[in-house]
């Protein structure tokens, strides 16, 4: 796997020698599937525990210097662990739905101008394809939705970028029928 990725456990506190604990493992995996998520912090609240990560600077350091500012928080995250097998389930803190629009952005299968910020929904029955145009230059995002297999597949390859992250696609396994 990736270097840099971070890594979640999930287990039971055991006792362990004189008055120690030890974890017993019964899950372990990425805490995050993309490439710019590291440094999480959790607040635990009454009933759930919020989530945030640091996600890297895509910008050359001059870029970030002139601009005053580098990275950014993601946004909350619910995590928990499933009471069944115990493990990891993560999903948007649902105030998240109060950024959203009223009324959904639907384009045509065309170069459709898209807003500054956008949810994306693609529901396929077979393998799918979208490519989004990110710039006049031609820089694209694709995304790749494969029922059969079970995966959902971000290639930011024609958005490149320098350094160490590099521009391998990012694939997400995926339970059959989860939307």
């Amino acid at each position: 796997g990736d270097p840099r990725s971070t890594g979640y456990l999930t287990g039971r506190l055991e006792a362990y020698g004189e008055g120690g604990l030890r974890l017993a493992v019964r899950h372990a995996g990425r805490l995050d599937h993309g490439r710019d998520f590291y440094a999480p912090a959790v607040l635990q609240e009454s009933g759930r525990a919020l989530m945030w990560g640091w996600s890297w600077e895509a910008r050359d350091r001059d870029s970030a210097e002139r601009a005053g500012w580098a990275g950014v928080l993601t946004a909350p995250r619910v995590v928990d662990a499933d009471p069944g097998d115990g493990s990891l389930r993560v999903a948007p803190a649902p105030e998240l739905d109060l950024l959203r629009a009223a009324e959904p952005f639907v384009t045509a299968p065309d170069r459709t101008a898209l807003p500054e910020a956008y949810d994306l929904t693609v529901t396929a029955r077979e393998g799918t394809t979208v490519s989004l145009l990110r710039s006049a230059s031609g820089a694209e995002l694709t995304v790749r939705v494969d029922p059969a297999e079970g995966t959902v597949t971000l290639d930011r390859g024609g958005w490149p970028r320098t350094g160490a992250e590099g521009t391998a696609p990012v694939v997400v396994r995926v339970p059959p029928g989860a939307e």
